[in-house]
């Protein structure tokens, strides 16, 4: 019995590592584009950096999604310890 919380937990670990890094990965995440100088009456307007709502919207989505799957792997790890040290109840 032992051996299955062992493995729980390092399957748990690995998850919450994976969980993190992908929550730096949305984190540092750019949201911004491009945007064409276009010319108007001969005026130049435009040019620049835009934030883009959808990369925002994608931003959160994968931030929320990474942080659940991180919170899921560390409670893994912590059940895989506490199983592999002491007897539970039956």
């Amino acid at each position: 019995m032992a051996s299955y919380t062992l493995i729980i937990g390092i399957i748990g670990v690995l998850v919450f590592a994976g969980g993190f890094a992908a929550a730096g990965k949305y984190f540092m995440m750019d949201t911004s584009v491009e945007v064409p100088t276009q010319e108007v009456f001969g005026n130049r307007i435009g040019g620049g950096r835009v934030h883009n709502i959808g990369l925002m919207d994608e931003r959160r989505t994968g931030l929320i999604f990474s942080s659940v799957v991180a919170g899921v792997g560390h409670l893994m790890a912590f059940m895989g310890s506490k199983g592999a040290t002491r007897n539970w109840p039956r």
